[in-house]
């Protein structure tokens, strides 16, 4: 094996911003969770790939590769001529043997080691810096021959041809203190209540938000579910610490019926904020509304079932019946 070989490599199709995105997620990552293995990565397209080029170029030697022998042609069978016809005996017919056929030999592929070559290790960095006052993204490479160094390189080019940088979801969660009976209403038939929420909330955004993230905020996705907390002393100062769920009206106490309503979208950070923003306002209005009119729709029942209540006991008390 050759003594190491160091390179460098300007990138300048990359965007600086996007290193993480570059890099991609850990093998560690993506043994967690398999669908991370979908995403792009320098691991898995460049480390990964130079490996495969490296293998399948040198799993044949190029310089000592023996012509492969063509297969043995069968001879033309001539027609056998039939002896004449004596009257008392006809001639014993022997059969035509056949040549024996030699097995083709095929060069198959050797391992990388017998023919004396090995990939050894391959270590990229990458980097910014500064050219010309642009900042450029720039790879280290380290690799254990000249032939493997090249190889990073190659795949490192088309990586930069070929990256497109994943379009990552914003999550959200509101909590709030509602009776359960309650959400079916709150979604709506068919997800109408859910819709006509989004929409009011998007028609409530900044003027300044670009169109498509007013679409994509008009697409997203709310769950409305039951939620019970795993520790409901200590809910309330886990929801104000997390910059990524809030309250929904008051902070809940503990043994009241908890309501959690998951938003998600792939509208940018400052256009998903201001959707929470919007949202939250929404969905107050829109619960305080439906608790009023639940109140009063039990009132009202209350009113009837004490009246039932009364003309029964009028009914027992009338001895003329």
């Amino acid at each position: 094996m050759s003594d190491t070989t160091r390179k460098k490599m300007d990138l300048p199709k990359f965007d600086p911003e996007d290193i993480g995105s570059i890099i991609g997620p850990s093998a560690k990552l993506c043994e967690k969770n398999p669908n991370l293995k979908k995403l792009p990565s320098l691991r898995k397209n460049v480390i990964s790939a130079a490996w495969r080029s490296f293998t399948n170029f040198y799993s044949e030697d190029k310089n000592d590769k023996e012509p492969v022998k063509e297969p043995v042609k069968e001879p033309v069978k001539e027609p056998v001529k039939e002896p004449v016809k004596e009257p008392v005996k006809e001639p014993v017919k022997e059969p035509v043997k056949e040549p024996v056929k030699e097995p083709v030999k095929e060069k198959g592929r050797e391992p990388v080691k017998e023919k004396g070559r090995e990939p050894g290790k391959i270590f990229v960095k990458l980097g910014k810096e500064d050219r010309d006052g642009e900042t450029v993204v720039v790879a280290e490479i380290e690799c254990g021959s000249e032939e493997m160094c090249k190889f990073v390189m190659m795949h490192l080019d088309k990586y930069q041809d070929t990256f497109k940088k994943p379009v990552r979801k914003a999550f959200f969660n509101f909590y709030v203190n509602l009776p359960h009976h309650l959400i079916p209403l709150l979604i709506g038939r068919g997800g109408s209540g859910i819709k006509k929420l989004r929409t009011a909330a998007v028609a409530s955004m900044d003027e300044s938000v670009d169109a498509a993230d007013l679409d994509k905020c008009e697409k997203g996705f709310l769950k409305v579910e039951p939620f019970t907390p795993r520790d409901p002393g200590d809910f309330s100062n886990y929801v104000a610490d997390n910059p990524k769920s809030d309250f929904i009206g008051w902070a809940p106490r503990e043994g009241d019926p908890l309501v959690k309503i998951s938003v998600s979208s792939l509208a940018t950070p400052n256009g998903f904020k201001n959707f929470i923003e919007c949202l939250s306002d929404v969905m107050e209005q829109e619960i305080s509304t439906m608790m009023e009119r639940d109140k009063g729709r039990g009132e009202e029942r209350e009113t009837d079932r004490q009246r039932d209540i009364d003309e029964c006991q009028a009914a027992l008390d009338n001895h003329d019946w």
